[in-house]
């Protein structure tokens, strides 16, 4: 589990103010400062994730599970499911499948194919580019449903 730890400056000021609005109108604004803080968590987490991996930001969003804030206003804790990314997610192009044999069925023997293929690619960390991923295939399932196999 991963932990954010925030720091805040000018604390002494925070004091003289406290005094000046009451406890009850601090811990009112503490509290909905800490769930606007939790509340940005989301969309920066997929920013960061999106600009290093191939996965878009909507489905590092859709992985927020929920944001509690303590009963005591001072702290929040941000929920992410466990569910991975399948290589679907990462913006997958299929690949070729080699040409026929040459001649194949046609008295000319059995050659070599005229084209090797191409494997399926897929960009998973955007630093490395594109890969290919040998032994990997898409198949249309029943429902239309892209599946990678």
């Amino acid at each position: 589990m991963a932990s954010v730890r925030v720091q805040i400056t000018g604390l002494d000021q925070l004091a003289k103010m406290a005094e000046a609005i009451g406890p009850q109108l601090l811990a009112k604004a503490t509290r909905a400062g800490v769930a606007n803080a939790a509340k940005a968590v989301a969309p920066k987490v997929a920013k960061g994730i999106s600009e290093r991996y191939g996965i878009p930001s909507r489905r590092v969003r859709q992985d927020v599970r929920a944001v509690r804030i303590a009963p005591d206003g001072q702290s929040a804790t941000v929920a992410f499911s466990r569910r991975p990314p399948t290589l679907t997610q990462f913006g997958v192009r299929p690949g070729r499948r080699a040409s026929g044999q040459p001649g194949l069925g046609r008295g000319l023997g059995w050659g070599k194919p005229t084209k090797p293929g191409r494997p399926l690619s897929a960009l998973i960390d955007r630093s490395a580019g594109r890969q290919p991923i040998p032994g990997a295939f898409v198949v249309n399932g029943n429902n239309g449903n892209r599946l990678t196999m």
